[in-house]
């Protein structure tokens, strides 16, 4: 079984996997687990220059999802419109959130991803209100530099 861990630190993002390898999948093949579609996304995004704004995170996040969705059949994972996302002010920041089954995505005005695993006991309003006490499974800063986890500036 394979078995993706994400951590990010202040100078960058990695995407740990067990033996898993991003590559084509040939039919012969057994199909890519959802765990492994995942870390797959990730290490796309991870790949790519900080984003400057939610709109371009999103983008980006969007491309990552169809690479490597497309070669998919039957059930595919995406990303919801950003207009979809609920909309908070936190601190001097806008962040755009969004819930999905297992995982909380958070993206920053500032471009900076964020996804914490949810806990399945926790309604959506309960785990919106404790967002700190969720693992967080993958960060990204965005073009200022900063995470969500940091404090904003004025």
């Amino acid at each position: 079984m394979n078995i993706a861990y994400f951590s990010g630190n202040r100078n960058s993002v990695q995407v740990y996997t067990g033996s898993m390898v991003s590559e084509s999948y040939d039919a012969w093949r057994q199909a890519p687990t959802l765990r492994e579609r995942l870390a797959d996304i990730l290490r796309l995004v991870a790949q790519k220059p900080a984003a400057q704004s939610a709109s371009e995170a999103h983008q980006m996040l969007e491309d990552a999802f169809e690479k490597v969705e497309h070669r998919m059949p039957g059930h595919q994972m995406y990303v919801h419109a950003l207009s979809d996302f609920t909309e908070v002010q936190t601190g001097d920041q806008k962040v755009y959130t969004d819930s999905y089954e297992r995982h909380l995505l958070r993206i920053g005005e500032n471009g900076a991803l964020e996804i914490r695993l949810l806990d399945a006991t926790d309604t959506t309003e309960e785990q919106s209100r404790a967002t700190t006490d969720l693992k967080v499974i993958f960060e990204k800063s965005g073009a200022d530099g900063r995470y969500l986890r940091d404090a904003p500036t004025s």
